[in-house]
């Protein structure tokens, strides 16, 4: 049995920095001693401390000595590294969608090999490990490689995954042929895809990302909120993914075993508390909350441009729902819940609706979603989305948290708590945000949100609340939305902007 191949393979891409490094050694060692019984683990560990190097390996469960460096198995740190990447003349920079698709074809091509035939029952996941929403984030690093080459960004954005995921070889998997009759044999549809993604990283349960990723992926797995510097519990995953039960099962177990591992974890100082909360989708049924977006943005633009009274109650819906990360993401389900006690009528009454349905069904888009919220206040649903607005009361919660210790979102303002600098700060990340937002072709061709954010959104907070800007979005970024919004209309009729 040591010779069949195993029913798991575990592809985990870790981006540290100095706060993360010490917590990705503690994952590894988990990894490390889950690996086994069904389930071999790859690794890209990228670690910021000083000079040290690039780790690529791999756990198979031959590891006998757990007390081992978890990097015992290479004779030097760029032995590891050049044995995953021979043949290539990448620097490691785990922001570069190249760097992650030559990582996963590390992993996939021998397999695939006509050597190394895949076992056509062996599952696929790739974990992607720190910071988040600006995943993977190296905030310490120079917007330069280590070979000296100028970097464009310094995160892995949702587009540049998808690049990664697009012109990586994924496992060959084959859907059998619809219509076919009882015991009717036919070749199936093949197609590359992974059985999950799952997102170790704060707050990137979005509908942003879930679109970009439907066609790379059955599922996703990720938090509206923090996570833990601890990380997933891989002890408990790997134990789960061995004891069988496919992959759709145990991705509807793994946020039951995340919110069991931190069930005794008290609640960080400060008014910025954030919940435990981990969700897991079903990709194929992400169209079930893009289609009726599409729809709602649309109906949201005519309220917006048609009176004052629909403008004002559509700022009360969002400024009354749940948000995340200085109040740029807000919780989908929520806020359509908002919406429609404003009573705007049935057309955005029935977006709103079917976006809420479908978050509900059960064994549909949302598989499990698991938080720590008190019994009856439950207030994150599973999904986020991008849509800015901070209330004067969030703003100085999260000075206060800051100012003792808090979340350290925002590292500008941590000895200071300044209230300009944390609007800069936010404003810097709007912009950048705004930028990726624009790059996500899938979603925005399936939702419209990137024109509803630039336009609508902009144009009710510019009429309902424009000396209040900067507190709740970004007068820089509005007066740029609303300046493109004129020079398109000025192009369209023909009349100098």
């Amino acid at each position: 049995m040591t010779d069949q191949p195993a029913l798991w393979t575990l592809m985990v891409y870790m981006s540290g920095d100095n706060v993360l490094d010490n917590f990705a050694i503690e994952s590894l060692k988990q990894l490390r001693d889950g690996a086994g019984k069904g389930v071999t683990v790859h690794y890209l560990f990228d670690p910021n401390y000083q000079d040290a190097l690039p780790r690529i390996d791999s756990y198979d469960g031959n590891q006998k000595n757990t007390n081992a460096s978890v990097f015992a198995g290479d004779a030097t740190k760029k032995e590891g590294l050049a044995k995953a990447l021979r043949g290539t003349n990448l620097r490691i920079n785990t922001a570069d969608p190249e760097v992650l698709t030559t990582f996963i074809n590390s992993v996939t091509r021998p397999l695939h090999s006509p050597a190394g035939a895949d076992d056509k029952n062996r599952h696929y996941g790739l974990i992607l490990w720190g910071h988040g929403p600006e995943l993977l984030l190296d905030a310490d690093q120079p917007s330069k490689d280590r070979s000296g080459a100028r970097v464009d960004g310094k995160y892995l954005t949702p587009a540049k995954l998808r690049l990664a995921l697009k012109d990586a070889e994924l496992p060959v998997r084959e859907r059998p042929k619809a219509g076919l009759k009882p015991g009717e044999k036919a070749a199936g549809e093949s197609f590359r895809k992974l059985d999950f993604i799952a997102l170790d990283a704060c707050s990137m349960s979005m509908v942003e990302v879930a679109a970009e990723l439907q066609d790379y992926a059955d599922f996703m797995i990720a938090s509206q909120d923090d996570v833990p510097d601890q990380s997933f519990p891989y002890d408990k995953i790997l134990s789960l993914l061995q004891n069988g039960g496919g992959a759709r099962e145990s991705c509807r177990q793994i946020p039951q075993e995340y919110k069991n591992a931190f069930q005794d974890y008290f609640p960080a100082p400060g008014p910025a508390v954030t919940n435990i909360t981990l969700a897991s989708l079903d990709l194929q049924n992400i169209k079930s909350i893009t289609v009726p977006l599409k729809e709602l943005a649309i109906e949201l633009r005519r309220l917006a441009f048609s009176n004052e009274k629909a403008r004002k109650a559509i700022i009360h819906a969002r400024s009354a729902s749940r948000d995340f990360v200085l109040g740029l993401f807000v919780d989908i389900d929520e806020f359509c819940l908002n919406l429609a006690k404003e009573n705007l009528g049935n057309p955005l009454n029935s977006a709103c609706e079917r976006i809420h349905d479908a978050l509900k069904a059960q064994d549909a888009l949302i598989l499990n979603n698991q938080t720590n919220e008190p019994d009856g206040k439950m207030r994150c649903h599973g999904l986020s989305i991008y849509l800015p607005y901070l209330t004067a009361e969030e703003s100085k919660n999260i000075e206060e948290s800051l100012t003792i210790g808090g979340t350290g979102l925002v590292t500008q303002v941590s000895k200071g708590g300044s209230t300009t600098n944390l609007h800069k700060s936010r404003a810097a990340r709007i912009a950048e945000t705004e930028k990726d937002l624009a790059s996500l072709t899938r979603f925005n061709g399936e939702t419209n949100w990137e024109d509803f954010i630039k336009y609508t959104w902009s144009y009710i907070l510019a009429k309902e609340e424009p000396m209040e800007l900067d507190l709740h979005y970004s007068a820089q970024q509005c007066m740029l939305n609303l300046l493109s919004l004129c020079e398109a209309s000025s192009k369209s009729s023909g009349v100098a902007a």
